[in-house]
């Protein structure tokens, strides 16, 4: 072998020694991203869960729990301001939600009908319906986070799996279909329907066992 072939030996080896070592530091470097990724979306996913557990107060977990109880037309009405009347059980609750009621479970101020139905109007109906909308974007957002992968969305499937309840409207199915003829809220719908396959998944797997 000449010199000029050992030489050139050791430069293609040298080379070959380099490319392995960038190889291993990319490698590195990719699983590094990885981990600060996954880290990121741990501390992205607690943060959303946390500012959705204090973001939402009294008055607005009590407009969701009163929606989920309306029919399609108190619905259309609710979003186009529009008077409608609600039964005794579902004013008592209104009460509790109303600024001018002090958190009482009844007021002097609102009287029944003939029928016993109490009116909803006025100020009463913009802050049910301010308290609605309040509700649905927080949950738009968080619904957001997780179609973009921003948090851990297993985790973020398994807290909110509360949002489906067989048999019963949940999520403010009616509401959110009527608002924007549907369009209002796409993340939510496209969360929701997640919630409801992960239901039936589970239920399936039980049937199997």
């Amino acid at each position: 072998m000449t010199e000029y072939e050992i030489v050139s030996l050791i430069i293609s080896g040298l080379g070959l020694i380099s490319l392995i070592l960038v190889i291993i530091q990319i490698t590195i470097s990719i699983r590094q991203s990885k981990k600060q990724h996954e880290e990121l979306r741990r501390v992205k996913t607690v943060e959303v869960l946390y500012n959705w557990n204090n973001g939402l107060k009294k008055e607005t977990r009590l407009a969701e729990k009163i929606v989920e109880k309306f029919d399609e037309k108190q619905c259309i009405n609710l979003y186009e301001y529009i008077p409608f009347t609600v039964t005794e059980d579902m004013h008592r609750m209104l009460c509790q939600m109303c600024s001018q009621n002090d958190g009482k479970t009844n007021c002097d101020r609102c009287q029944p009908d003939s029928r016993g139905m109490y009116l909803v109007e006025g100020y009463r109906l913009n802050e049910l319906r301010g308290n609605v909308t309040k509700y649905l974007n927080n949950l738009e957002i968080m619904a957001l986070a997780w179609q973009q992968a921003i948090v851990d969305r297993d985790a973020i499937e398994e807290q909110f799996s509360f949002l489906h309840n067989p048999g019963k409207k949940s999520a403010l199915d009616n509401y959110r279909k009527i608002a924007g003829g549907g369009k209002s809220y796409p993340m939510t719908s496209e969360f929701y329907e997640q919630i409801k396959q992960n239901y039936s998944k589970r239920v399936k797997r039980k049937e199997e066992q």
